[in-house]
């Protein structure tokens, strides 16, 4: 037998349907968000069937190993690399990074602020402090820390070189400079200055003797930039395997160390110091690390360096 329903039975029915069916809807959410290290993002999208309730967009993320974060720091990078910051969009940067546009804002708040974070990244910011807290425990004098920066500077740069780099910097300088300039402030000039007491503590010592500090700083730093840089520009030509061939790593440190040396002598002799194969093994420690951290495609934040015994110099 077929039972008649009256509309008011019908209508009823199909409410608590609704209600049921949003309850259990925001139950679950609220199950979900409850779960360790996950979050929630609730965006404008499709209505569901309960009507006009925006649509739940659940998005686990476990915040300590930031996989989703990376994901967006990359894609923002290749993105800004390709269109400069005024033409890149958050859009196209959410889609690469296969997340919703929302979930970017959660994570960097605005589309400026994202590209400071890649802008860090690509300056190392972090891992500045890493060094410096690395190489701190170590009793050097003035010429032994120079010689453990020139190893530092040849092989980050030579190791961790990213060609988007050079890109957003280029596109940055034609943009005015305005997010550049921040980060010359707080970045560059300060490493430049660490490295210029270095040498200013050589001179007081008799190790060292230069006119002018601050250009020894400049033509060590530029010129390890400029040989990585052009790179792609010798490739090539006749040059190219003279410049980059098997042990052009090699080369490169043992020229840039003579060369600086040699300008900073007391005399024509040229006296380099000698570091106790220790500390060499722990540079490369912590080069390895560096370039594991640059590398974009697995960037892991949760790396962090080892505690290093300092050895004796």
């Amino acid at each position: 037998m077929i039972q008649i329903i009256s509309y008011p039975v019908l209508a009823i029915t199909a409410i608590r349907f609704f209600v049921d069916r949003k309850a259990y809807l925001i139950n679950q959410l609220i199950k979900y968000a409850t779960r360790p290290g996950c979050h929630v993002i609730i965006e404008p999208g499709d209505r569901m069937l309960f009507g006009g309730y925006n649509r739940y967009a659940m998005k686990g993320d476990q915040r300590g190993n930031g996989e989703t974060d990376k994901r967006i720091l990359f894609a923002a990078k290749r993105e800004f690399a390709e269109k400069g910051f005024s033409g890149a969009r958050m859009g196209a940067i959410a889609k690469e990074a296969e997340v919703n546009q929302a979930l970017i804002h959660y994570y960097f708040k605005s589309k400026e602020n994202l590209y400071r974070q890649v802008l860090l990244q690509l300056f190392r910011m972090d891992q500045v402090k890493m060094i410096r807290e690395q190489v701190e425990q170590w009793e050097l004098k003035p010429s032994q820390s120079l010689y453990v920066a020139i190893y530092l500077i040849v092989h980050i740069n030579l190791e961790t070189m990213d060609p988007d780099f050079n890109r957003i910097i280029a596109r940055e300088v034609v943009e005015g400079r305005r997010h550049l300039r921040p980060l010359i402030r707080e970045y560059l000039i300060p490493q430049l200055e660490l490295l210029e007491q270095v040498i200013i503590r050589g001179i007081a010592s008799g190790e060292f003797s230069t006119r002018n500090s601050l250009m020894a700083v400049l033509d060590i730093v530029n010129f390890v930039r400029s040989y990585s840089i052009n790179r792609d520009i010798y490739r090539g030509t006749k040059w190219y395997r003279r410049l980059y061939g098997r042990n052009s790593r090699d080369e490169l440190f043992q020229f840039a160390l003579e060369h600086t040396f040699k300008a900073l002598s007391l005399s024509n002799e040229v006296h380099i110091p000698k570091i106790a194969p220790a500390i060499i093994k722990s540079l490369d420690k912590l080069v390895d690390t560096i370039k594991r951290q640059q590398n974009w495609n697995q960037l892991n934040s949760s790396e962090t360096v080892l505690p290093v015994n300092p050895p004796k110099a």
